[in-house]
């Protein structure tokens, strides 16, 4: 990544670049290396968790509903396993 962000730089490009890491440090060494914007997995993953926590409470009006979400994610990811295991790789990072 680093040297995608050298090789814009060094031919002006416009192009804004966004990087993926898994840590806080990773993201700093990126920033100083001239990336516009750093994702960070597990700050993804908080996210995603709370708005799912927070759906559930508002929508049902406490989190009952979890242990059911928390099934049918457990037999997608099986399945999404079974029949393209590539796929699960790429999205679970394993």
């Amino acid at each position: 990544e680093k040297a995608l962000i050298r090789w814009l730089a060094k031919h002006a490009s416009d192009a804004i670049f966004v990087s993926c890491t898994q840590s806080n440090a990773d993201a700093l060494r990126m920033y100083k290396a001239g990336a516009h914007y750093v994702v960070q997995r597990d700050g993804l993953a908080m996210r995603a968790a709370r708005e799912i926590l927070v759906g559930t409470v508002a929508s049902v009006g406490d989190c009952s509903q979890l242990v059911a979400a928390g099934q049918s994610h457990r037999r997608n990811l099986a399945k999404l396993r079974a029949e393209d295991g590539l796929k699960f790789q790429y999205e679970t990072g394993y």
